[in-house]
C-alpha cells in the first residue's frame, strides 16, 4: 500500500481542490426570473449556470427569495453529495489504488451528480482510465490462466475460444473514441478473421493431427522404399499444413495490424501504455505479458504444429543420417556403386527436410521471430541450425556422388611415372619431345584435378557460408560433420594430385628451363667471342703493338646471337608465361618457384644480352661499313696517287699517297684485315718512294737550274733576286730531301751576306722610319737641285745656304742609318760641286781610306768604297778596287787556287769511280765527296752534274708513307708534342730512327727538327 501510495500521491492537491469545488457557489443573485430554466440546467448537472441565475432572481424578486432558495438548497444538497463522494475516492487512492472496482463506482457516481471542469474533469478521467485499465487487466489475466489450462491439457480448441473472450474488453470504449472510422473498420475485418480461423482450426485440427502422425516408422529405416513411403506421407501432409499456415498467418497478419495501430496511438500519446484495446487484442492473438512459451491464438496454434510434427521431424533427421552414414561406409569399402545409391538417397532424405523446414519458416513468417536468409531460403531461427544441418548434408552427398570414378582414374596416374626427363638427359629424346610428353603427363593429372577442385570449389563455396552462417548462428565456427568429411576426402585427393602435377610440372620446367639454360650458355659465348673480335687484342711486333679490331668477325657471331637469341626470347616469355598461367599453389612448391625465379633470370639475361648485342651488332656493322668506306677511299686515291705520279703531279701524287695511308689506316683502326695492311706496307709504301724518287729527279734538275741562275744574278749584282732563287731551291730541295744541299747553303750564305751589305744602303719600305726618312732625303734632294742651279747661276751664297740645309737633313738621315747609299751619295756630289778641284785631290785619300778600312772588314769603309765608285765610276783600278772589297768582305768568293782546283778535281774523279761501279752503298761517301769537290771549286761544272746523277739515283729521303707500324708510332709522337710532353715525343722518334728504313724519312726527320727547335 505504501507503494500504491507513492504512486498516486500526486493526485492529492486535485482531490482537495475538488472537495472545495463548491463552497464561493453560496454568493450572488438572480438576475433572470426564468425558474423554468434553473430548473432544466440543474437537471442538465449544469450547477454553475443554474445558481449565476437563481441568484439574479431572488436580487430582482425578493419575494419570491423562498422558490429560489429551495432550488439553491437542492443544488448545495447535490455539491455537499459530490464532496462527501470525493472525500472517499481521495482515501480509496490513498490508501487501496488498486481497488480498481470501488475507484470505478466513485469515478462513474461523481460524473453523475456533476461533470468536472477543468483540471477536475481531467483528473477524474485519468482516475477513472486507470480503474478501467486495472480492471480489465484482472479479467484479462483471468482469461490467459484458464485458456493455458485447457492449452496445456490439449484442448486447443477450447483454449483459443477461451482467449477470444479477452477481445470484448475494452471493445466500447475503443469504438466509441474518436479513432480514425478506418482502423476501427479495419479492427472489425481482423476480428471477423479471428472468429473464421478459429472456426476453420477447430475443423482442420483432428485431420492434421491424424495425417502428422499417420506413417509407419518402418520407413525411416533408410532405403528407396522407404524414401518412397515417406514421400507419399509428406504428399499427404504438405497440404494440411499448408491450410494450417494459412490459418495461422491470418491471425499473426490481424495480431502485426493491431501492434502497428497501437503503435501510431502510443506515438500520439506516449502516456497511453496497454490502456487500449489494441494492446488487449494483441496479447489475446500473442499471450501474457512475460510468458514463459507462447500463448494467446498464435501460441495456440504453434503448440498444436510443433507437438504433431515434432515425431516426423526427429525421424527425417535419423534417417538422412542413416543414409549418409552408409554410403560413407561403402565409399571407404571402395563399393563406389552402393555409396553413390546412399549418397543419393541421403540427398534426397536432405532435399526433402529442407522443403519440409519451409512450411515452418512459412508457419511462423507472420510473426516477429528472427529469421535468416539461407542460400535462397528463408529459415526461421529456431530451424536455422538444422537447416544448416540438413543443407551440408545435401552438398556433401551431391558432392561425393562420383567419387568412384574420380578415385578410379586417381588410382591409374598414380601407378604411372613420365620418364621423359631421364630420356632427354641421356640424350635419347630432344628437349622439345621430352616437355611434350611430361606436359602429357600434367595435362591428365590436371584434368582429373579440375574435376576435384569443380568439386572442392563447389563444397568450399557452399562450405564457407555455412561456417559463417553458424558462426553467426551459435558462436562456433566449425564444419558440420558431413562437410568436414566431404572436405576432407576432396582436399586429400586434390593434394595427392597436385603432388603428381606437381611432379610432371617440376620435370617439365626443369627441361624447359635447362635447354634454354644450355642455349644461352652457347649465346654467351658466341657474345664472348665476338666481343674479343670487337674490342680487338693487343698485336705486338718489332715496331710495336697496336689493339687489332675485327667488327666484320664480330658482326657474324652478333647476328648469329641475334637470330637465335629472338626465338630464346620469345621461348622465355612463352616459358614465363606458362609459369605465371599456373595456380598460386604452385608456387607454393619451393622448387617450381627456384625454377620460375630461374626462368625470369634466363629471360633477363637473354634479353639484356639481345639488347646488348643488337647495339653491338649494329656499331659493328656500322664499323665495318665505316672500314670498308676508308678501304674504299683509300683505293681511289691510291689510284689517284698513280695517276698524278704518272703525270709528274708530284704534289698531288704525295698528298693522295698520304691520303690514301690515312683512310688505310682509319680502316685497319676499325678493322684490322692482313691482305688490307699488306697491300698498304707494301704498295703504298712502294708508291710513296716512286713518288720521292721520281719528284726527286725532278728537284736535282730544279734545284741545278735555279742555283745556276742565283749565281748569274748574284755575279750581275742582283742579290734579292739571287737570294729568291736559293730559296725556292732550298724550299724544293727539302721536298724530297731531309737535309739540305751544303752547295745551296753556301751560296745562300754568300748572296744573303752579300745583301746585308745593302741593308743599310736602302731604307725598306717596311722599316718604322721609312716615311721620316723618306721625306728627308726629299728634301734634302731638293734642297741639293736648289743649290745647284743656284750655283750654276752664279748665285754661291744662296746655293751654298741650300747645300746646308741639305746637310741638315742627310745628317739626319745618317745619323739613323749611317751607310745610307742615298744620303751619302748628295753629300759626296755637294763637295764635288761646292769644290771640285779639291774634291778631286782628296778622291785618292778618300780611296786609299775606304779600301785599308775594308781591309779591316768595316763595313762603313766598304759603303765609302761603294759611293766613291758610284761617283766616280771611270776612275782608274777603281772597279777592280770593289770587286777585291767583295772577296775581303766575303760577299763574294774569291777564284780558287790551284791547289783547290786540282783537290776539286781529285775528288771529282774519286767520286766517277763509285758512280760508274754502281757501288750504291757507297753513293752517300761519292755525295760527300762532291759536295767538298764544290765547296773548294765551286765553278766545278764536272761535280755538279756527277752530284746531281748521285742524288737522282739515292732518291732523295725515302718514301713518302711510312708503313703503318711507323705511321702509328709517328702520329703518337707529333700527338705527344702537341699535348707538350716534348721528351716522350722525342723518345718515340729516336726509336723510329733506329729502323733503317725511317732513316730517310723526311717526315720523320722533320719532326725530329721541330722537337729538337723546342728542346
Amino acid at each position: 500500500m505504501k507503494a500504491a501510495g507513492k504512486t498516486h500521491g500526486w493526485l492529492l492537491p486535485l482531490c482537495l481542490g475538488l472537495v472545495t469545488a463548491v463552497s464561493p457557489l453560496s454568493a450572488g443573485g438572480i438576475r433572470d426570473a426564468n425558474l423554468a430554466l434553473a430548473d432544466k440546467l440543474i437537471a442538465d448537472r449544469q450547477y454553475d449556470e443554474a445558481i449565476r441565475i437563481l441568484t439574479g432572481y431572488t436580487e430582482e424578486n425578493p419575494e419570491e427569495f423562498s422558490r429560489a432558495q429551495k432550488r439553491l438548497r437542492k443544488i448545495i444538497l447535490l455539491r455537499d453529495s459530490y464532496n462527501t463522494l470525493a472525500s472517499e475516492l481521495l482515501d480509496i487512492l490513498t490508501t487501496d489504488p488498486d481497488n480498481s472496482e470501488k475507484i470505478l463506482d466513485l469515478t462513474r457516481r461523481l460524473e453523475a451528480i456533476e461533470p468536472a471542469q477543468g483540471m477536475v474533469r481531467q483528473f477524474i478521467a485519468q482516475v477513472k482510465d486507470l480503474a478501467v485499465f486495472g480492471h480489465n487487466r484482472r479479467i484479462l489475466e483471468q482469461i490467459m490462466i484458464e485458456a493455458r489450462a485447457l492449452l496445456d491439457q490439449g484442448d486447443y480448441v477450447a483454449a483459443m475460444r477461451r482467449y477470444t473472450a479477452g477481445l470484448e474488453l475494452y471493445r466500447d470504449e475503443f469504438f466509441s473514441a474518436d479513432h480514425e472510422e478506418s482502423v476501427k473498420a479495419q479492427v472489425r475485418v481482423f476480428l471477423s478473421v479471428i472468429t473464421a480461423s478459429i472456426e476453420d482450426f477447430a475443423v482442420l485440427l483432428v485431420p492434421f493431427r491424424n495425417a502428422a502422425s499417420g506413417i509407419d516408422q518402418a520407413a525411416f529405416t533408410g532405403g528407396e522404399d522407404g524414401l518412397a513411403r515417406i514421400r507419399d506421407f509428406y504428399a499427404r501432409l504438405s497440404p494440411l499444413m499448408e491450410r494450417f499456415i494459412v490459418l495461422e498467418n491470418a491471425v499473426a497478419e490481424a495480431g502485426n495490424y493491431f501492434d502497428e495501430q497501437l503503435a501510431r496511438i502510443r506515438q500520439a500519446d506516449p502516456s497511453l501504455g496497454d490502456r487500449n484495446y489494441l494492446a488487449f487484442m494483441s496479447r489475446v492473438v500473442r499471450g501474457r505479458w512475460n510468458a514463459d512459451i507462447q500463448e494467446g491464438l498464435l501460441g495456440s496454434m504453434a503448440k498444436l504444429w510443433t507437438s504433431s510434427l515434432s515425431q516426423f521431424d526427429g525421424n527425417l533427421k535419423n534417417a538422412a543420417e542413416t543414409a549418409y552414414r552408409n554410403a560413407r561406409a561403402a565409399q571407404e569399402g571402395l563399393n563406389f556403386s552402393q555409396a553413390r545409391r546412399h549418397f543419393e538417397l541421403a540427398a534426397a532424405y536432405c532435399a526433402l527436410a529442407m522443403d519440409y523446414l519451409d512450411y515452418w519458416s512459412r508457419f511462423y513468417g507472420g510473426q516477429n521471430f528472427q529469421t535468416y536468409d539461407y542460400f535462397g531460403d528463408t529459415v526461421v531461427v529456431f530451424k536455422a541450425e538444422e537447416y544448416l544441418q540438413y543443407y551440408s548434408m545435401n552438398l556433401a552427398s551431391e558432392s561425393q556422388m562420383g567419387t568412384g570414378p574420380l578415385l578410379d582414374q586417381y588410382n591409374r596416374l598414380a601407378s604411372t611415372n613420365s620418364t621423359a626427363l631421364e630420356a632427354w638427359q641421356q640424350g635419347r629424346i630432344d628437349a622439345q619431345t621430352a616437355i611434350a610428353r611430361e606436359a602429357q603427363a600434367r595435362e591428365a593429372y590436371h584434368d582429373l584435378a579440375v574435376k576435384v577442385e569443380a568439386v572442392l570449389e563447389r563444397l568450399n563455396a557452399g562450405g564457407d557460408v555455412l561456417m559463417e552462417s553458424r558462426y553467426e548462428l551459435t558462436g562456433r565456427r566449425e564444419h558440420f560433420v558431413p562437410m568436414a568429411n566431404a572436405l576432407a576426402l576432396f582436399e586429400n585427393m586434390d593434394a595427392n594430385i597436385f603432388i603428381m602435377e606437381n611432379s610432371a610440372a617440376i620435370k617439365e620446367y626443369t627441361i624447359a628451363n635447362r635447354d634454354l639454360q644450355d642455349r644461352l650458355a652457347e649465346w654467351k659465348s658466341l657474345f664472348a667471342e665476338g666481343y674479343r673480335f670487337f674490342t680487338g687484342n693487343s698485336q705486338s711486333n718489332a715496331d710495336g703493338s697496336h689493339i687489332a679490331r675485327y667488327p666484320r668477325e664480330a658482326l657474324e657471331l652478333f647476328v648469329q646471337i641475334n637470330r637465335g637469341s629472338a626465338q630464346g626470347i620469345a621461348d622465355s616469355r612463352a616459358l614465363i608465361a606458362r609459369y605465371e598461367g599456373e595456380s598460386i599453389r604452385f608456387f607454393r612448391e619451393p622448387r617450381i618457384a627456384m625454377l620460375y625465379n630461374g626462368a625470369r633470370s634466363m629471360a633477363g639475361e637473354i634479353e639484356e644480352l639481345r639488347t646488348q648485342t643488337l647495339a653491338l651488332e649494329q656499331t659493328a656493322r656500322t664499323r665495318a661499313a665505316q672500314a670498308e668506306a676508308f678501304e674504299q677511299e683509300g683505293d681511289r686515291l691510291y689510284r689517284e696517287a698513280q695517276s698524278a705520279l704518272a703525270q709528274n703531279n708530284f704534289d698531288m701524287a704525295r698528298d693522295r699517297a698520304l691520303q690514301s695511308g690515312e683512310r688505310f689506316d682509319a680502316s685497319l683502326e676499325i678493322q684490322e684485315s692482313a691482305e688490307l695492311r699488306r697491300i698498304r706496307d707494301t704498295n703504298l709504301v712502294a708508291l710513296g718512294a716512286r713518288i720521292t724518287r721520281q719528284e726527286n729527279e725532278a728537284v736535282v734538275r730544279e734545284v741545278r737550274n735555279l742555283v745556276d741562275s742565283a749565281r748569274d744574278t748574284y755575279f750581275e749584282g742582283n742579290f734579292e733576286s739571287a737570294e729568291e732563287y736559293l730559296v725556292r731551291a732550298m724550299n724544293r730541295w727539302r721536298r724530297t730531301n731531309t737535309e739540305d744541299d751544303p752547295e745551296v747553303t753556301y751560296w745562300l750564305t754568300v748572296v744573303r751576306g752579300a745583301a746585308s751589305l745593302r741593308a743599310g744602303r736602302v731604307i725598306p719600305p717596311t722599316a718604322p722610319l721609312y716615311a721620316e726618312m723618306s721625306q728627308l732625303l726629299s728634301d734634302a734632294q731638293k734642297n741639293y737641285d736648289d743649290g745647284s742651279r743656284l750655283i750654276s747661276g752664279n748665285r754661291r751664297a744662296e746655293g751654298l745656304e741650300r747645300f746646308a740645309e741639305a746637310r741638315k737633313k742627310t745628317r739626319e738621315v745618317r745619323l739613323m742609318f749611317p751607310v745610307n747609299q742615298e744620303a751619302s751619295l748628295l753629300d759626296l756630289r755637294m763637295d764635288q760641286i761646292m769644290d771640285p778641284a779639291a774634291f778631286n785631290a782628296s778622291f785618292q785619300r778618300r780611296l786609299n781610306e775606304a779600301v785599308a778600312g775594308v781591309r779591316q772588314s768595316s763595313v762603313e769603309s766598304f759603303a765609302d768604297l761603294q759611293n766613291l765608285s758610284e761617283i766616280n765610276p771611270n776612275y782608274p783600278g777603281i772597279r777592280g778596287l770593289v770587286v777585291q772589297a767583295e772577296i775581303d768582305m766575303g760577299y763574294r768568293p774569291a777564284p780558287p787556287d790551284p791547289r783547290s782546283l786540282a783537290r776539286s778535281d781529285e775528288l771529282t774523279a774519286a767520286a766517277r769511280g763509285i758512280v760508274d761501279r754502281n757501288v750504291r752503298s757507297q753513293f752517300p761517301v761519292a755525295l760527300e765527296q762532291l759536295n767538298q769537290a764544290l765547296a773548294l771549286n765551286p765553278s766545278n761544272r764536272q761535280a755538279m752534274s756527277l752530284k746531281d746523277r748521285v742524288q737522282t739515283e739515292m732518291g732523295g729521303g725515302g718514301s713518302v708513307v711510312l708503313n703503318s707500324s711507323a705511321e702509328r708510332e709517328y702520329q703518337r709522337a707529333v700527338q705527344a708534342l702537341q699535348q707538350g710532353n716534348t721528351l716522350v715525343a722525342m723518345t718515340i722518334v729516336r726509336q723510329l730512327l733506329q729502323d733503317a728504313e725511317n732513316q730517310n724519312s723526311k717526315r720523320i726527320l722533320d719532326l725530329q727538327r721541330r722537337i729538337e727547335s723546342i728542346l
